[in-house]
């Protein structure tokens, strides 16, 4: 007999409760996307593992604001959005003159 699958709202909750087995198991659901969108945000597949990275730590401290009625996976790209920015905000200073 199988069992319905955790969901992500689950996962969170039981995070949010200091398992990281369950941070784990949210980190395998939605790592891949995560890096898809900061490597398109950055272009470069190494700073784009370091915004992961970043995200990935931002979120486990953030999990306290996460809303379980609203899905996860946005929630988490946010993060990887506002990381990868982090890291390009140097570069964008630099090349704004050349984007005249």
């Amino acid at each position: 007999m199988r069992t319905s699958p955790v969901t992500d709202a689950e996962l969170a909750a039981q995070a949010r409760a200091g398992s990281g087995e369950a941070f784990g198991a949210l980190v395998e659901r939605h790592a891949e996307r995560a890096r898809r969108v900061a490597r398109a945000a950055l272009l470069d597949p190494h700073d784009a593992d370091d915004a992961v990275q970043d995200a990935l730590y931002s979120a486990w401290q953030a999990l306290d604001r996460f809303e379980p009625a609203r899905p996860f996976g946005p929630w988490f790209l946010r993060i990887v959005v506002n990381a990868a920015a982090r890291i390009a905000e140097p570069f964008a200073a630099f090349l704004a003159p050349f984007s005249a």
